[in-house]
This record gives C-alpha cells, sequence and structure tokens, in this order.
C-alpha cells in the first residue's frame, strides 16, 4: 500500500512540477513583448519605432491612436529582415484584409479609437533575426 501510494505522490508532484515549468515559459514568452503604444510628439504626423525580432515566431506588439477620417500609413522597413510583415487590427476588432498583408497598409480611418499593430518575420524566405524600423504616418 506504501508503495502504491509513494508512485501516485510522486507522479504528482511530476505533473505539479511539469505545469509550474510550462506556466513559467509561457508567462516569460508574453511577459517579453508588452504592446507598446506609439505616440506622436505635439504637431507631428510621423513616428517611427525601431524594434528587433528573433526568428519567425517572435512577434512585436504596438497600439496607435487614431481619429476617424484620419489617413494612416504604416509601413516596416528592414535590411536584416528577410521578409517582415505587418497585421492590423482595427478598433473594431477587424483585422486588416488578408490579401492586403505585407511590410505596408494605407487607409482613411474610418474607425476613430487603437489600432493594433503586429510586426513579425513572414514564412516565405529564410528565417532571420533583426532590426526594423516601423514607419507611421497620420494626418
Amino acid at each position: 500500500m506504501k508503495r502504491m501510494l509513494s508512485f501516485f505522490a510522486n507522479k504528482s508532484v511530476h505533473r505539479l512540477a511539469a505545469s509550474v515549468l510550462i506556466f513559467g515559459v509561457l508567462v516569460m514568452h508574453v511577459a517579453a513583448h508588452p504592446v507598446r503604444r506609439i505616440r506622436f510628439q505635439r504637431g507631428a504626423t510621423k513616428a517611427a519605432v525601431v524594434g528587433r525580432l528573433r526568428g519567425q515566431n517572435d512577434i512585436l506588439h504596438y497600439v496607435l491612436r487614431v481619429r476617424a477620417g484620419q489617413h494612416m500609413h504604416i509601413a516596416v522597413e528592414s535590411t536584416q529582415l528577410t521578409n517582415p510583415q505587418i497585421d492590423v487590427t482595427f478598433p473594431s476588432g477587424e483585422h486588416m484584409d488578408r490579401d492586403m498583408q505585407g511590410s505596408q497598409f494605407d487607409t482613411d480611418a474610418t474607425q476613430a479609437g487603437d489600432y493594433r499593430i503586429d510586426v513579425y518575420e513572414g514564412r516565405k524566405g529564410d528565417p532571420s533575426n533583426g532590426t526594423f524600423v516601423l514607419r507611421i504616418t497620420v494626418d
């Protein structure tokens, strides 16, 4: 009977340890890239943010507040990344048209609020690490 209890106790300890380890890795991954708010200097219509991606599974998240009716142009540029891409989520939660995904996005904002911009390394081409510049114009 003691052996059986010992077996179950050890199994529970192993499961608990594995769960704690997995949870810790997930928390570290999420905490590694918080959402960064992009702010413009007073009177400016352009902003640039420098970031670094560490492979095809890395994504950096940005948020930008835009008023309805403003024109917005977003571009990601890099000499180190093979295929930098952006994905834009509208304040309503809608994503940009999948056919329009790429390194640039251009729109006349019809919704006021926070636009989320995700920058990542696309799947086409060789995986790479490197820096990028996210350029945004809102007028």
